[in-house]
């Protein structure tokens, strides 16, 4: 008679409509084991089978013996006289001698004391609860059972594995004077076989725990082996559907793209199958051509808006060479202004060749490039851009302007010439974002041309609005147009809202201004009045403009004191042969490098022609002077040097007027008196 929990299951009692489409009652320790035993033994033959059932039972036993469990458990679900010799307790050893045949990799061995068939069901069978049968329960090591949370509450609190390792403890002794034994002896005795018990449940612990461990290390092997196989299974199949999708005509840049490769290792069609056949193809391919689909809209997406962007760098380019302005900045020097960054985006016949509908790379010495750039009509449209954004900039000025009767505006653009016409433009560079200042439209307009650096332009702005408008990108400045109107009064004029630059600039040229917000415990800079503007703007933007001028010696001394920077030296020469745009700035001998032994090999650079200075919104940096005040401030001037060199202003502390008289001009200390200096002062 069959004991409780020795039945195994019948290929009726588990249909495989439940068992292989309920992939939650699959055990993968079965999987994984058989697909090794499949690989590791010879490839099986056909033979006449129906000799079998003569064979005598140890015989039968004897040949059983050599089989893994896993395939035991397949023969015990082959038919009822096999089923039930295998679990006849004559098979009990045949069961457990299984365990030691090798495998792939080696099996837990089943513990001692208990039944090896039940041992290879709870590592092989499947992933069903052993009381209630709810599928995907996975097996207890510990409680050697298979149970679902809700059966392991409901469960005795003693593990199954406990009662199969029932401790072995001698009983007490029987000796007929065991009636006349002390009661002390007795205890010590009952003592000793109590410890005697723990010691053993201590030893059943850690054997348990010792077999939990190694149960749970194959699975980790048999998991290890499954996955392995399934990827290989995967790679297979990844590596056959490109090419099949390449033989319905796509392109190899969409078929070995990111996002189709994982929508093929996600495709559930092609679980637990070894190769791509026609077949599962046609099931697979409703899940992937859609996203190869997509991938093949974006990147022909992508392409042309990369066509599309350069395309427009080489219109840009070319319209830089062939429509910029120059005007002198020094002898033999002209500074170069190109035309407006909207001007390639803006021009109907530029905006028609840009977006041509074919896929040729438009090159900078293209035919229609040039005619269309070398026609009288180009350079019209980029003056009539410049004047809009310069008309648009003067009505800021007026903001108070109403329309004529006729429904025009009069807009007096001569307001740009004004020093009160201060503009802040909102410029990013790669030290971050900052707000340029610049006075009058000169400097409006060598700021905003996009070689000096592109106008901010927020993530929300729209892709067709104006770089030139909006958003607070170019703003009337309040603060610097108070700070030019306060140093056109210190200057002389008596009215200095109507001061015009190119004046403010000729009286003012050799004048320099102290900063009177700023604190003068330490050194103070002496500036310029363009100058004055930006530290203004960047240091005090709340307070209200103070500044002290110079006297005369006192900048001429200042003036010595500084040294300005050579246009050669700033950041402002450009290659012309480069085909990009904006162009690439850096010093003259740089870029004069760069064309002698770079790309170019031009063995005598022209400037004008292959290299040339690009607009700056003020002149080139210098190394600024700075007044001393206090008690070794500069505020004496040598009598004699005055004589000898007029035009030469220096000044001298108290304590260093002493030593210049006795070294420059060889005189005792003690002859050296107050009639040798003269004192200068040095605000106005």
């Amino acid at each position: 008679m069959e004991r409780e929990g020795d039945c195994l299951p019948f290929a009726d009692d588990a249909p495989k409509e439940v068992l292989y489409r309920d992939f939650s009652l699959l055990n993968p320790n079965t999987v994984a084991e058989w697909s090794a035993l499949r690989r590791a033994r010879p490839p099986f033959a056909s033979f006449d089978l129906s000799l079998l059932s003569t064979l005598h039972t140890d015989v039968l036993l004897e040949i059983l013996g050599h089989l893994h469990p896993l395939e035991l458990l397949h023969v015990a679900r082959t038919c009822k006289p096999l089923r039930a010799l295998l679990l006849s307790p004559v098979a009990d050893s045949t069961w457990r001698n299984s365990f030691y045949v090798e495998a792939i990799p080696a099996l837990p061995k089943c513990p001692e004391g208990f039944q090896a068939r039940r041992w290879a069901r709870l590592l092989f069978g499947p992933r069903v609860c052993e009381r209630c049968g709810r599928g995907g329960v996975d097996a207890n090591y510990t409680r050697w059972q298979r149970l679902c949370t809700s059966c392991i509450d409901t469960a005795p609190d003693e593990p199954l594995s406990r009662r199969h390792y029932r401790p072995m403890v001698s009983p007490l002794p029987k000796d007929p004077q065991d009636s006349e034994m002390r009661s002390s002896q007795r205890r010590q005795l009952i003592t000793a076989m109590l410890e005697k018990v723990v010691q053993q449940r201590i030893g059943l612990g850690e054997r348990i725990e010792a077999v939990a461990k190694g149960c749970h290390e194959w699975e980790e092997d048999m998991e290890n082996l499954r996955l392995s196989q399934e990827n290989r299974q995967y790679s297979r199949i990844a590596r056959a559907v490109p090419k099949r999708l390449m033989k319905e005509g796509f392109s190899e840049k969409d078929v070995y793209n990111v996002a189709v490769s994982e929508i093929v290792w996600a495709c559930l069609v092609f679980e637990r199958k070894p190769r791509l056949t026609s077949t599962l193809w046609h099931l697979a391919r409703p899940h992937i051509i859609p996203t190869v689909l997509r991938v093949q809209a974006e990147r022909l997406a992508l392409e042309r808006h990369r066509l599309l962007a350069n395309r427009l760098m080489v219109i840009q380019s070319a319209s830089f060479l062939m429509l910029r302005t120059a005007t002198p900045i020094r002898a033999g020097v002209t500074r170069t202004v190109p035309p407006p960054c909207t001007f390639a985006t803006a021009y109907p016949p530029l905006v028609a060749l840009r977006n041509n509908p074919s896929h040729d790379v438009l090159k900078r010495d293209d035919s229609r490039l040039r005619e269309i750039l070398e026609d009288s009509a180009a350079a019209e449209f980029s003056k009539a851009l410049w004047e809009d954004l310069r008309k648009r900039l003067a009505q800021r000025l007026q903001p108070n302007l109403s329309a004529s009767p006729t429904g025009e505006t009069n807009i007096d653009v001569a307001t740009l010439e004004l020093i009160g016409s201060v503009f802040t433009v909102a410029q990013s560079r790669a030290e971050g974002l900052y707000d340029a200042s610049v006075v009058g439209w000169e400097e409006t307009q060598a700021a905003l041309h996009w070689c000096r650096g592109t106008p901010h332009r927020p993530f929300y702005a729209p892709d067709n609005e104006d770089p030139y408008d909006g958003y607070n990108r170019i703003k009337v400045s309040v603060r610097g147009r108070a700070t030019a109107e306060y140093l056109a009064g210190l200057v002389g004029f008596n009215e200095p809202a109507i001061v015009v630059i190119k004046d403010m600039k000729q009286t003012a040229l050799n004048e320099r201004f102290v900063c009177e917000t700023c604190p003068t415990a330490k050194k103070r800079v002496a500036l310029t009045w363009r100058e004055c503007i930006d530290h203004d703007l960047t240091q005090h933007c709340d307070a209200a403009p103070a500044w002290r001028q110079l006297s005369p010696r006192a900048a001429a001394d200042i003036r010595r004191q500084e040294r300005p920077e050579s246009y050669d030296q700033a950041l402002m020469w450009a290659c012309t042969l480069c085909d990009m745009y904006p162009p690439w700035l850096g010093r003259r001998d740089v870029i004069w490098e760069h064309l002698v032994h770079g790309p170019h090999n031009v063995a005598e650079p022209i400037e004008g022609e292959h290299l040339v200075p690009i607009a700056l919104p003020d002149p080139p940096k210098r190394q600024r002077a700075k007044i001393v005040e206090g008690v070794y401030a500069n505020t004496l001037r040598c009598r004699r040097c005055a004589e000898q060199y007029p035009d030469v202003v220096k000044l001298w502390s108290r304590r260093a007027i002493v030593p210049h008289v006795q070294d420059r001009h060889f005189m005792e200390k003690k002859a050296v008196g107050e009639e040798e200096w003269e004192e200068v002062e040095i605000f106005v």
